[in-house]
């Protein structure tokens, strides 16, 4: 994706870079991917714990998450 934004001069501001982003510096590109899997991280969570609370809605108040409710 780097090569894309370069070749229509697409910049990136970060604060954790101290301005610009920089694609040829190597630190630049380390602060990249240490975002993206931080980022990642935080969204399998998040995932995690809504996936939880729905489970928990399920069993402890008895809620039908489903498209169709069951016979019963």
């Amino acid at each position: 994706m780097i090569a894309v934004w370069q070749e229509h001069g697409v910049q990136f501001w970060l604060p954790e870079a101290g301005g610009r982003v920089d694609f040829g510096s190597v630190e630049h590109r380390s602060l990249m991917s240490m975002l993206g899997a931080q980022s990642e991280r935080e969204v399998i969570r998040t995932r995690n714990r809504v996936i939880q609370a729905m489970l928990a809605q399920t069993r402890d108040q008895g809620r039908f998450l489903g498209a169709r409710p069951g016979a019963g």
